[in-house]
């Protein structure tokens, strides 16, 4: 069950972020039109995903790459084929909930912005 809310990001569908009472947990709840559902969001992985990425402008293909490079350290995703983009986008969300990054969108798409600054503490 939900224990924080965090806030909530905007993108085609809301996603609101909450922190989980297991320790060092995210909750993801995505509302789209038809569905409402959840996904699970490890901290280790928003702090090496923050670790990697900060100060750069990217977009969820630049980081599918960058991991494919290895040049992500930290990170271990959980899921495979498509469903990598969706839990890649997902860390994300939780960085923008956290005011560690922005996001805007771009054509058909969107960018993040990772900022400069101290990484995220799980508090």
């Amino acid at each position: 069950m939900p224990r924080d809310y965090l806030g909530t990001v905007k993108l085609r569908n809301e996603y609101r972020v909450y922190k989980s009472d297991v320790p060092k947990l995210y909750i993801i709840r995505g509302i789209s039109p038809r569905q409402t559902y959840e996904n699970n969001v490890y901290h280790d992985n928003v702090l090496a995903l923050y670790k990697a990425l900060k100060g750069k402008p990217v977009t969820v293909n630049d980081v599918l790459d960058a991991i494919e490079e290895g040049s992500v350290t930290g990170l271990s995703l959980r899921t495979y084929g498509y469903k990598r983009r969706y839990e890649v986008q997902d860390i994300l969300v939780v960085l923008c909930a956290l005011g560690l990054a922005d996001v805007e969108k771009e054509r058909r798409g969107f960018v993040y912005t990772i900022h400069v600054g101290s990484p995220p503490a799980y508090n």
